[in-house]
């Protein structure tokens, strides 16, 4: 098997594209959640008249 990874030029360019597929996948999946996030947090409001200072 070692024999097939050393000198087989098709496999290790479909190995390399696995890895680089999951990676992409990867960052595309974080970049969903971190877009979720900001439009959550871009979207709450705070309601700064209601707290006053004591005197």
């Amino acid at each position: 098997m070692p024999e097939r990874t050393d000198r087989d030029r098709r496999f290790r360019n479909m190995m390399y594209a696995l890895i680089l597929s999951a990676l992409v996948a990867y960052l595309g999946y974080k970049f969903l959640h971190v877009s979720v996030a900001m439009n959550a947090w871009t979207s709450q409001t705070i309601d700064a008249g209601s707290l006053q200072a004591p005197r």
